[in-house]
Parts: C-alpha cells; structure tokens; sequence
C-alpha cells in the first residue's frame, strides 16, 4: 500500500504541474502524432537504405562498364604494337624499306579508327610515321599524314599530307624540323624497359589535349633495332564517361596514383599545354591537372577526401565504397575501383553521386506525409480542446470557489454561482460527484472560519503581550519593495525604544533605510542580501547607531513573515556591547603583550609543564641559531647540557609544589652549531584563575661574552701571576747566596748570582711594560703620534737593536730595502719600530745558530708589505691563529728558557690595527716562518 502511495506522489510531482486542459489534450494526441511519425520515420529509413543499395549497384556496375570500354580502347594500340613487332622481327615486314614499311602503316591506321598516329624509330636515326589530324591544327581536319626521317635525311623530319591511297599530296613545311626519335622519350621508355609497355602521358603535336603511347623494342637476330610506337588519344576516354550519364549530378573521372586526371565525364579538359619558343626550337610542356584542384566541385572534394582517407593513393589494393558530406553538409556515395593492365598501366576509376539526386522523391513523399500529419494534429487538436473544456471547466469554477472560501471570501462568489454548481449537481458523473462534496465541503468550512478567527484573536493578544514585554528589542518592518529591499516599521517593543534613546513616534511608519540606526552600511547591505536569498537571517553582528550617537553592538536574527496578507520581517536584537568591550580589552592585552614578547631584547619563550617549546621569540631564535619551527618541536633538555639537568628538574618540582614561584639561574646550552653559549635565564611560573599551573616563562640573556671575559681575566691573573713569581723568586734567591757571604772569596760565582738577578729584573720589567702597553691600546688610552716616517730608516732602526742577540747565535739579518721613489708612510715611528724589533727578536730566539733572518719589504695597491723570515723549527698549523693571543706561545718552556712572556705578538697585533693594517704568519714546520703586516700608504 505505501508502494502504491509513494508511486502516485511520484507521478503527481511530475505531471501536477501542468495544467489538467493541457495533459489531457497532451495525452489524447501522443498516440496518434506517435503513430503517424513511426510509419513516416520507417518509411523514411527504409527509402534511405534502398538508395544505398542502389547507388552501390549503379556505381559498381558503371565502373564495370568503364573497365569493358578501357578494356577495349586501350588493346588496339598494344595489339598493333605486338603485329608490327613481330612482323618486323620475322622478316615479314622490313624495315629498311621505309616507304613499304609506311605504307603497311597507313593500311593499319584506316582499318582501326582509334590510334593518333602508327611509327617506327630505328637506331640508326629513320623515323616512319603515318597519323591522322582529328582537330585540324597541322592540316585540314582529319586528313592523314605520313613521313619520318628518311635515310638520305638522317636528323630531320619531314611531314606531308597524304590521300585515300596514302600518297604524298602536299608537304608541310613548318614541320621540317630537326629529329632524333632515339633521343625521345618514347623511344628511351621501350628501349630501357625492354618489353612492351605504356609511356607516361605526354602531348601529341600540338593538339590541345594528351596522348598515351604503346611501344615495344625491336629486335633482329638477338639485335636492338629501334622501338614501333603507337599513340593514342585520352579524350576519347572523357567522350565515352560523358555519354553514360548514370546519374543528373553523378560524376566519373579516371586518375592516376599521383592524383592527375586523366579523363572526366565533364567538359573540363584534364591537361593544359604550355608552349615555349626559343631559338632553336618550339617546346610544348603539358601541365596535368590534379583532380584535387579540378573545377567541378564534386571532382575535388571527392579527391581531397581520397587523399585524407589514404594519404598515399598507392595503397588502395581493391575495389572500395564510401561515404562524405561536403561543406554544406551534402552527402555523397563514391566508389573506387583500381584499373591495371599487363603493359603497365596503374588507374584509378572513381564514381560519385550525390545522395540528393535519390532523395528527392523521397523528400516529397515525407513532405505530403507532414502536411496529413499537420492536419490530422489540427482536426484532431480541436476535438481534445472541446473535451477537455467539457471536462476542466466545471473543476475550474470549483477550483475558483474554494480559493475564495479558503481565504474567508464568501460574499465574493459570482452572482451566478448557484446556477454553475446546480448545473455541476445536475451531472451523474465524477464531476457531479465532485460539486456535492464540495458543497458539503463548504458549509463545513464556513464554521471552522468562526471557530479560527475567535482562535487568532487570541493568539494575538498573547503575541502583542509576549512582544511588548520582552527584555530583548524586538522591532517588524513591512517590506514594500521586494525588488529595492525597501522596509517600513511597523512595530517596535519598548526594549527596543530603551535600547536606541528614539521614541515610538520617531519611528513608526518611516522607512528603515531614512532612520539613522544604522551604523556600519555594509552591515545594513549584508542583512538585506541574506533576507533576500535565504529569507531568513541568525546571529548576524549588527552595529546600531543610537539618538545619543553611541554605537551599540548587537547579534540580529530575522525572520520572513506574513501579517494580514502583508510580507513583514520580525528582529530580535540581543545586545552584546558590553562583551565587544570587554573582547577588545581582551585582544588590545593580548597584542601588547604579544608586542612586548616578540620584540623583546633578550630572548623569550613559553615551555610546557612537560618541557617542550610552546612559543619562543626572534631574539631567542638567533641566540640559539634555531628557527622557530625547529625550536617548537625541541624540549629543552636537549639544549641544556648534561650537568644541569638535575638542578633543573628539582627547581621544577620546587615550582609545581608552590615552595617558588621564580628563580634566576646561569646556564649552559647548545648552540645550533654545537658550541657552547652561557645564558641567564629567569625562570617564572603562569597559572590559570585557579591557580593551576598552565606554563613556564623563560626569559633568556646571553652572557657568553661576559662569561668569556671573566674566565679570560682569571686565565691572565694566573698567566701573570706566574709570570711574576719566577723572576722574583730567581732575584731573590740570588740575592740571599749573596748575602749569606759564601761568595766573598769567589768572585766569578758571586758575579754569577748578580747577573742572574739582573737577568730577571729586566724580564720582569719587560713583563710589566709589555702589560701595561697592551692594557693602554686595549683602553685606547695609547695615542698614535701619527707622522711622516721612512719605513727604510725604521727597519733599519730595529736591526740594529736586536743586532748584537743575533751576533751571540751568529745569526746574520739582511733587509732587502724597498726600491721606490716615495718610502714614506704616515705612522707612529716608535710602536712600529716596537713592531719591527719585536718580530726580528723573536724570529733570532727560535732560529738556530748560523743562520739567518732576511726582513723585506714591497708595494701592495695602497700599502707596504713588510715580512720578516726565519730558518727556525716553524710553528704547528693549529696555532698559526691563536699565537697573536695574549700568553699564546708555541713551546711554553721553550720560550721561558729564551725570555719570552707570550704578549709581544699580542702588542704587534694591537699596533698594527690600530694603524689600518693586518698581521699574519705563514709557517712549514720544520723550515721555519715568515711574519708579514701591512702598513696604509
């Protein structure tokens, strides 16, 4: 049963829209318009598929009769080229008779009618021909012709017309021209082919069409001779395709492989000759026509297609059918057939017909069956019109009447009323069936009217009370214009009065766009548009604009309604000003702070009770060589090195436990790169409202360049100190032997101790300069007396200082003085000779005895370049950076047997920056050093 229901809504879907005149008459002429088309349509097809099978008939039995004529045409040229051959070559005709032999030519060509022209070219240069002028161009009109190259004129021919008999009548003298049939290509095809055989197409005298030519070689006792020809003329091959005419549109032509025509059934002449004058001679050059460039239109479409279907005509193998439209969609039916002969012969014959010139009867017998169709609907048309007028009218009227009783119009019936709704009772049908049940229908209806009305009088008085006094503003608006969204209010409750400052009286019956409660317009646009394509609108934020001028920010949801047949819409607004605030508050802190930790100076981040990165800042990023994405998947036990993680864990717990709430500590990490940076790192501890722990605040300094310089100040106090104590205990010890008196009578030994003081005493003095000169350039408390010096002079200078050193180890410095012009540079003259002595001295302490020490100076682009070279022991690779260092020595030992305290490099390197310059050292171990700097020019 439900099936049953659910197919009959179905179907009401479908066809309940239309109205009920229209589907009966729709129904009631289906079948017969049905009908008649099936019939006209199976006519129709079957007419087409009987022209089909027609056209492919008339089409293979028309290139059959082609072929016979073909057949024909072209054997009697072979068959004469086969009798002469072999008449020539048994003897029975000789061919050193020329005029015997000419005469036996023209006897062949008045009994077959067909042939152009009977000739033999011998190899000796004789030429014999007899012809016959179908078109009148060398002679009157189909007079016969005869002569050659006779053996008394080897290399000229020689025409003349002859009679019935064959004898000379008349020569022509135009024609005596120069001759060589071996040269031609007629004769070169028989001779090179060596069988008998077709030439190409070529022209004939100067006839304006195209002859074919059967040759065949000649032989004598195993002996090229010369080649017997005979020419045929192609046009009587267009003449016979004009004379069938299988169709009124149909057309035949015969093509070669390459697409050139050969014949056609129209007028259109397939060659065209051009003939070219010079001096010596006439040439006539024939230009074929290709089918594709044909003037009928019906011959080129059918080759283009031909072309487009097969690309290469060489490969059609067999006999073909098939079909094309033209431009203006014409079709048409085409059949190839590939003629062949046994001389060589390779021919297309191609028929087509239009498929017009078999539907045309066709056409006119649908075109009186559309016209019967056309008035059968007509006829048949008028009598569904009056039965369904007979029918619907009196569902019409009921249809009529209930809309009105439906919308409480009683008094709005039709004067007449009762007279249609007796005539419906009157009726013993469906319909009359149909006006009783309405008339109880509607007296039935009449009471629930009253019954309804007393209802929404008191549904009304609840709503207004419900309206009136909601805490909400409630505001309905007309719409008056559907089109241009115009609303006038109707209504508004006192909440909404309280909420806008306007009074009932400002706004009630004024359009809503002239109020100026609207803030925000595009907010007004955006709840129009919605009203408009849902009908509805929910939670829509909406700015108002009060009396006072203060902006009030609200969720609006509307509603479409109807009021007393009026198109309304209800609003209720709930203010939400007070949250806005409160929200942007919210967001204005959030950014600040958002602000502050972003930009801060030192690093900051947020880490998660469990220790992973939750949010970090650029200052943090750049200090650990991280970017953010990497440091958020990081917990920061991985950049916290091993022997802090304990500490670590028991301030945490200390945290959580609430024993802190922050703590400051110094830390080591990892850096990115693997080196190690010192931070302090404060540490603080973020709740939420209940005191539950939510994350930890880090905020990150780096001190690795504070820590750096505190564990160099300890390294120095240690280094100095050291230094210190060696030199003092070594005066004082010498000092105490002195004083003991033990040395009073060994002077030598007593002399000894002294030097050893003194020794020591000028180390340690050398110790406390050097100090207190590298701590004054460190400061900057050291001025440069920047002058005009001569860097030769200054060299010059220092060697002699470290000269007598270097004469106790027989040591011997050269200087290699700089060979320019101009020597002199703007510098502080003593710290660079403090420069000099200092990289000369230490290069004699680490040399060994009897070698040498070269100094040398050249001109870079803006600077002297000064080096200073030794023969020592050289210096490892790994300190070739850190010997410019404070107390940096490559054998610590090594250099406090030979005095030396580590800082003297360190000046050199102090002096030389502050002139501009730089200072490097390049080394092999085992051969020795060479120090440079640069000075500025």
């Amino acid at each position: 049963m439900n099936a049953r229901y659910q197919d009959t809504i179905t179907i009401s879907k479908i066809f309940g829209k239309i109205p009920l005149k229209i589907l009966l008459s729709i129904f009631y002429l289906i079948p017969i318009i049905t009908n008649v088309g099936v019939v006209s349509y199976v006519s129709y097809r079957a007419g087409e598929e009987s022209v089909n099978e027609l056209t492919n008939q008339l089409m293979i039995s028309t290139t059959e009769r082609v072929k016979d004529h073909l057949n024909k045409y072209l054997q009697i040229p072979q068959r004469i080229v086969a009798i002469n051959r072999q008449g020539i070559e048994n003897s029975y005709l000789d061919s050193e008779n020329w005029e015997a032999l000419r005469l036996y030519f023209f006897s062949q060509l008045k009994v077959y009618k067909t042939p152009a022209a009977i000739y033999f070219g011998g190899i000796n240069g004789t030429y014999i021909v007899t012809g016959k002028d179908q078109m009148g161009i060398i002679s009157p009109k189909y007079s016969y012709l005869g002569g050659g190259t006779h053996p008394s004129h080897i290399g000229q021919r020689r025409l003349y017309i002859v009679d019935e008999q064959g004898k000379y009548v008349k020569i022509i003298p135009e024609q005596t021209k120069p001759y060589t049939p071996i040269n031609l290509p007629w004769f070169k095809t028989a001779q090179n082919q060596n069988k008998q055989t077709w030439t190409s197409v070529y022209p004939y005298l100067y006839i304006p069409t195209a002859s074919i030519s059967a040759v065949s070689p000649v032989y004598r006792n195993n002996k090229f001779i010369g080649v017997v020809g005979c020419d045929l003329a192609l046009t009587h091959i267009s003449l016979h395709l004009q004379k069938l005419q299988f169709s009124p549109s149909g057309k035949l032509f015969i093509i070669e492989r390459s697409g050139d025509i050969i014949a056609t059934s129209t007028n259109e002449k397939p060659f065209t000759r051009i003939i070219k004058n010079n001096k010596t001679a006439r040439n006539i050059q024939l230009t074929r026509l290709a089918a594709t460039k044909s003037s009928n239109p019906i011959i080129s479409k059918t080759a283009k297609v031909l072309f487009q279907r097969w690309g290469d005509l060489h490969k059609i193998r067999e006999a073909t059918s098939f079909e094309f439209n033209d431009s203006n969609n014409q079709r048409y039916f085409s059949y190839i057939y590939p003629y062949k002969d046994e001389y060589g012969l390779d021919w297309l014959i191609v028929a087509v017909l239009p498929e017009s010139d078999f539907l045309d009867k066709i056409h006119a017998n649908f075109h009186r069956t559309s016209i019967f169709l056309a008035i059968t609907l007509f006829i048949f048309a008028g009598l569904s019109i009056v039965l369904a007028h007979w029918i619907i009218q009196p569902i019409k009227d009921l249809n009529t009447a209930a809309k009105k009783l439906s919308k409480d119009r009683f008094d709005s019936l039709d004067l007449d009323w009762d007279l249609k709704l007796k005539s419906i009772l009157n009726r013993r049908d469906e319909i009359g069936q149909l006006g009783e049940s309405f008339q109880s229908m509607s007296e039935d209806l009449a009471l629930s009217f009253a019954r309804i009305k007393t209802a929404l009088k008191e549904s009304q008085d609840k709503f207004a009370k419900i309206f009136h006094s909601s805490p909400d503003p409630i505001l309905i608006h007309q719409i008056i214009n559907q089109n241009i969204q115009e609303y006038v209010l109707l209504d508004v409750n006192a909440s909404f009065l309280n909420f806008t400052g306007y009074s009932e009286v400002e706004l009630i019956g004024y359009s809503f766009d002239n109020l100026s409660l609207v803030s925000n317009p595009e907010q007004g646009l955006l709840l129009k548009e919605q009203l408009k394509n849902q009908g509805y609108v929910r939670n829509l934020e909406f700015d108002w604009l009060t009396k006072s001028g203060e902006v009030k920010t609200s969720l609006v949801s509307c509603e479409s309604i109807v009021i007393d047949t009026k198109n309304c819409v209800i609003s209720i607004i709930k203010d939400i000003t007070d949250r806005k605030k409160a929200e942007e508050n919210l967001r204005q802190s959030e950014e600040r702070f958002r602000t502050a930790f972003e930009n801060a100076g030192s690093g900051m981040a947020l880490v998660s009770l469990n220790g992973y990165f939750i949010r970090v800042n650029r200052a943090l990023c750049q200090m650990l060589g991280y970017d953010s994405q990497d440091l958020l998947t990081k917990n920061v036990t991985e950049l916290i090195t091993g022997e802090e993680l304990p500490k670590d864990f028991d301030l945490a717990h200390q945290f959580l436990s609430g024993q802190i709430s922050n703590y400051q500590v110094e830390k080591s990490c990892l850096h990115k790169s693997g080196k190690i940076i010192w931070v302090l790192l404060n540490v603080s501890l973020l709740c939420d409202v209940d005191g539950n722990p939510l994350h930890f605040i880090w905020q990150i300094q780096d001190i690795s360049e504070r820590h750096e310089v505190e564990q160099l100040k300890n390294e120095f106090v240690s280094v100095v100190s050291h230094e210190v104590r060696t030199p003092l205990t070594a005066i004082k010890g010498a000092l105490e032997i002195l004083a003991t008196g033990i040395l009073v009578d060994e002077p030598q030994e007593a002399e000894q101790m002294l030097k050893i003081a003194v020794s020591n005493s000028e180390r340690l003095l050398c110790l406390v300069n050097n100090i207190l000169n590298l701590e004054m350039l460190d400061s900057g408390k050291m001025r440069l007396n920047l002058k005009v010096c001569d860097i030769n002079v200054m060299v010059k200078q220092a060697m002699e200082t470290v000269r007598p050193i270097a004469q106790q180890k027989s040591i011997e410095i050269s200087y290699s003085a700089l060979d320019v012009p101009n020597t002199e540079i703007l510098a502080d003259e003593e710290t660079i000779i403090q420069v000099l002595t200092n990289l000369l001295s230490n290069s004699v302490k680490f040399s060994h005895a009897g070698t040498k020490v070269e100094i040398y100076a050249t001109m870079g682009d803006k600077e002297i370049i000064v080096a200073v070279k030794d023969y020592g022991k050289g210096i490892p690779p790994d300190k070739l950076e850190t010997i410019f260092e404070r107390f940096e020595q490559v054998d610590v030992s090594d250099s406090r047997q030979k005095g030396g305290t580590g800082l003297g490099l360190a000046i050199c390197k102090n002096i030389v920056q502050k002139h501009q310059g730089k200072i490097w050292v390049e080394s092999i171990l085992g051969s020795g050093s060479t120090f440079y700097f640069t000075l500025p020019l």
